[in-house]
């Protein structure tokens, strides 16, 4: 039996051992929860979301070996909304998927969104992760003054992440 070098068996094995990330294994998950839920009960679970495909194919080869001639990527941002029975509370989840051929650093996940928000008379809290849009505009974009930006994402500081917070509002005849 002929055996490969170290470098190029270490080469072999990584492309022909096919296993799905953790944070698709995750995906998978959620889309069987939100199906079964859904089924159990229509009225109160809401699922929407964006799933984005991503290719590139160089029909020159590069100059360079460690240079790729295609790029393949997949991101997710699934939303999860439930309605609980009291009528007055839900729950919300967003994560964020992204899973790249070619490049490990941009592979990842994030929780974007994960928050209980109870609704009262004279109140409203919302516990969790969650992402703020508050801020003023300049020109083109909304200038983010709570959330941590994404930069592995979207390094033109579009893509907001969650931010762990407890959020309290009093509504009041006095403003």
């Amino acid at each position: 039996m002929q055996t490969l070098p170290v470098s190029m068996a270490a080469k072999v094995s990584r492309h022909s051992n096919f296993a799905l990330p953790l944070y698709v294994q995750l995906l998978a998950i959620f889309l069987g929860l939100a199906t079964a839920a859904s089924v159990a009960n229509a009225n109160s679970l809401q699922f929407r979301g964006n799933i984005k495909a991503e290719a590139r194919y160089f029909i020159e080869s590069a100059p360079h070996s460690t240079a790729r001639q295609s790029n393949v990527s997949l991101a997710a941002e699934p939303e999860f909304y439930y309605a609980l029975a009291e009528g007055n509370s839900s729950l919300s989840l967003t994560p964020f998927l992204r899973w790249d051929e070619n490049d490990p650093a941009r592979s990842h996940v994030d929780l974007r969104e994960l928050n209980w928000h109870k609704i009262e008379q004279s109140w409203e809290l919302t516990l969790g992760v969650n992402r703020v849009f508050w801020g003023v505009t300049e020109t083109v974009h909304l200038v983010n003054i709570i959330n941590q930006v994404d930069l592995v994402e979207n390094p033109d500081q579009e893509d907001l992440l969650g931010q762990a917070m407890a959020n309290l509002t009093l509504i009041r005849n006095w403003g």
